[in-house]
């Protein structure tokens, strides 16, 4: 089961990429011309977050759909000029996955706590990111292919089901930190204790040998 609901998502979404927005147009609000434009077009956007967060937390799961994608529509304006900027195209990034991701959830139904995530597994992630409205740039984008690679389904794909629940618990549900730092290489945290659980367990390992077939 997911540890939030949907509106939680939506709404811990939603105050992240506010706040992260709002403190890059503010400190850069100077650098540039198009900075100042972006901070003073600010207070609108601000609105339009705060309608976002009301409707997350009150309204419709449809009405949030619709209001998620206004909002990435309404930022990309506002940041088109400066999508030159490393910093405003990784926000704009994040913005894009994070609504089409939610407002597709919304729109395929997976807005209960217990909601099956697999049965949307037969359609490639990438795809269901574009039916949903993602843009190229979002989908094509160093987070996807980051997760991608590190579900080591870069080149077979991945399911949209299996995708979406992965990045969800991965951005939205983690404790204390999202990624903590080995001490050591994998061989030694990770398939060396495994090893010698299952070693304790009766498994018989056979090393250096090419599995032909399991059955």
């Amino acid at each position: 089961a997911i540890p939030l609901t949907a509106s939680d998502y939506a709404r811990r979404g939603v105050e992240m990429v506010h706040t992260l927005l709002g403190q890059w147009i503010r400190e850069g609000a100077g650098a540039s011309p198009r900075r100042a434009a972006a901070l003073a077009a600010l207070p609108r956007l601000e609105r339009l977050f705060e309608v976002v967060a009301r409707t997350a937390t009150g309204g419709s799961f449809e009405a949030l759909a619709r209001t998620l994608r206004d909002a990435a529509g309404a930022v990309r304006s506002l940041l088109a000029p400066l999508l030159d900027d490393d910093t405003a195209r990784r926000l704009w990034v994040c913005l894009d996955l994070a609504a089409t991701c939610l407002s597709g959830a919304i729109r395929d139904g997976l807005t209960a706590p217990d909601a099956d995530f697999a049965r949307i597994d037969d359609e490639e992630f990438r795809a269901w990111l574009r039916r949903h409205g993602a843009s190229e740039e979002a989908i094509d984008s160093a987070l996807v292919r980051g997760f991608y690679n590190l579900a080591f389904s870069h080149h077979d794909g991945a399911g949209a089901g299996a995708a979406l629940l992965g990045i969800a618990r991965m951005c939205l549900g983690w404790r204390g930190a999202i990624y903590y730092e080995m001490e050591a290489g994998m061989g030694e945290t990770i398939f060396a204790p495994l090893y010698l659980a299952l070693r304790r367990r009766g498994v018989r390992f056979e090393f250096f040998h090419r599995v032909k077939t399991i059955g």
